[in-house]
């Protein structure tokens, strides 16, 4: 009987809301009916907050807010990293009642108040102009809270940077040790490497470690300390360890290179490729609204495994299917040269590559396949080499670089095993 009672009581409470702000957008002038469209969708919007502030669960209020939406004072467009973790902290509140509405513009500010044990607190919601949260602020006045908020992680913005290219490889600027150096980017090799040949040789140490470049030869490696990298303020290594290798053959214009930047440094992030600009984004969350309006229309989704530090996806070739990594520093695509005999009917133009390396110049056998299918998407007259060890190094049945990235713009996302390719504007 008490929870019948209970029930009923709750079920009146929401129907007099429903009137308050029935009530509220007839006394409104006709100008504010029309910016507003009605109260009555806002309210449903809150209800469903609210409900959320006890469910816990934010798939059920996700779509209520804007990609690019504002939540107390953390970073904008952060949604799926903020909202979770707000709901988990915040207590769980009475019924709310309307405080006040404003309409400037396309946008409606909304207060309501709500109890929390026993304590009157205010929210405060802005709502777009087509009806999604861009600004939301349950408690941020309340400083019983502020160490609760505290907890909530936010994760950095991103950055874009330019890139210089040179025989297809991406090289950019970054600070190291307090001055700006060029690096080159190669997701080929699991870490940040030094070049060696630019250092004071007291400074290197012994490592029992290698590296092996494409003609499968392991080359020593060393070690040495570093103060502080800074890649764009966001990607950062302070006071550590790193490999130390001879990188002089891949010197820039006479400009000495200062290190590799491997996939260790890429891992929690997502890279956007554009080499129709020569613009590198680095971001650290997912924003499919933002990937649209900048890169223009998403063409096709490639999910993948990491294998060690390589996207590893399916790539079909003359009706077979090939297990093919995705390396940011290979100058053309590689592919076991044992499959040669696989390819005859797509293969053509064959010939000659010479490759540089750690162990000198590498000859490769080279040529053009007609056609490489991803998904339901052709790319069509790449150049691949072939060799035998690509296999052993990686542990997959060839590499797609530089070829396979200038087609599109290319989001490459650690975080989520996905790449996103996008036609462009």
């Amino acid at each position: 009987m008490l929870v019948a009672l209970r029930r009923q009581t709750q079920m009146m409470k929401k129907n007099i809301y429903v009137v308050l702000f029935v009530l509220l957008y007839f006394l409104f002038p006709i100008s504010l009916k029309a910016k507003t469209n009605t109260l009555i969708h806002f309210k449903e919007s809150l209800d469903s907050i609210f409900d959320a502030l006890q469910t816990k669960n934010y798939n059920d209020i996700k779509s209520l807010f804007a990609s690019n939406a504002k939540i107390i004072n953390f970073p904008s467009g952060q949604n799926d990293v903020i909202i979770p973790q707000l709901l988990n902290v915040l207590p769980i509140p009475s019924a709310y009642v309307l405080n006040n509405v404003e309409v400037e513009d396309d946008n409606t500010l909304i207060k309501v108040d709500y109890v929390v044990n026993k304590k009157k607190m205010t929210g405060s919601f802005i709502f777009g102009k087509d009806h999604k949260i861009i600004y939301c602020d349950m408690v941020s006045d309340e400083k019983s809270f502020s160490k609760k908020l505290s907890t909530i992680k936010a994760v950095p913005n991103g950055f874009r940077t330019n890139f210089l290219m040179d025989n297809k490889l991406i090289y950019v600027k970054a600070i190291l040790n307090g001055k700006e150096e060029l690096f080159l980017l190669d997701s080929g090799y699991s870490d940040m490497i030094l070049n060696s040949d630019k250092m004071d040789k007291r400074d290197l140490n012994f490592s029992n470690s290698s590296l092996y470049g494409v003609g499968g030869k392991g080359h020593p490696v060393e070690t040495t300390r570093i103060n502080i990298f800074n890649w764009g303020g966001r990607i950062k290594k302070c006071n550590c360890e790193v490999k130390a290798a001879p990188l002089s053959y891949l010197n820039k214009d006479n400009i000495e290179l200062a290190g590799i930047i491997g996939y260790d440094m890429i891992k929690n992030s997502q890279l956007t490729f554009d080499y129709s600009k020569y613009v590198l984004k680095v971001d650290f969350h997912k924003d499919s609204d933002k990937e649209i309006s900048e890169n223009g229309n998403l063409v096709m989704k490639i999910p993948f495994k990491l294998k060690g530090h390589l996207p590893v996806f399916p790539v079909e070739i003359d009706g077979k299917t090939y297990n093919m990594g995705l390396d940011t520093g290979a100058t053309t695509n590689l592919m076991n040269s044992k499959y040669l005999s696989n390819l005859n009917s797509s293969l053509y133009d064959m010939g000659e590559n010479k490759v540089k390396g750690f162990n000198g110049v590498v000859h490769l056998k080279k040529g053009k396949i007609s056609e490489t299918k991803i998904g339901n998407i052709s790319f069509n007259e790449m150049n691949y080499s072939f060799n035998s060890e690509v296999s052993k190094q990686y542990n997959v049945d060839g590499v797609l670089g530089y070829e396979f990235l200038k087609k599109y713009i290319t989001v490459v996302d650690y975080k989520s095993n996905e790449i996103r390719l996008y036609e462009g504007k």
